[in-house]
């Protein structure tokens, strides 16, 4: 099995083409689709984005991040399902599958 590189890692970690009948290729999202999935980590507190970043875009370890906060490897575990939990919300999920522009147009 192969290392995807982010944000495929990260959508497949939340399972968004499970969850809204997509069949989307993560590796190959428009510039658009960059700009909704950033928009929709806007959800997340400043730290939750941070871990996120560290581990799923820098391919960082849970233990080198705990130690970059100075928490407990089990503590960066805790903020990420946390923080994944909150990012599996079909409203902000969409965010990332139609793009920020598409997604906003009707607005």
């Amino acid at each position: 099995m192969r290392k995807l590189n982010y944000p495929a890692n990260l959508l497949k970690a939340i399972h968004l083409n499970e969850k809204l009948g997509t069949d989307l290729d993560y590796e190959d999202f428009t510039a658009d689709q960059k700009r909704g999935l950033e928009y929709y980590l806007s959800v997340l507190t400043p730290r939750e984005q941070s871990i996120i970043e560290h581990y799923y875009k820098n391919h960082e370890a849970r233990k080198v991040v705990a130690l970059g906060f100075q928490i407990t490897e089990q503590r960066v575990t805790q903020i990420m399902n946390h923080a994944l939990k909150k990012l599996t919300s079909d409203y902000w999920l969409r965010y990332a599958a139609q793009g920020f522009e598409n997604r906003t147009a009707g607005l």
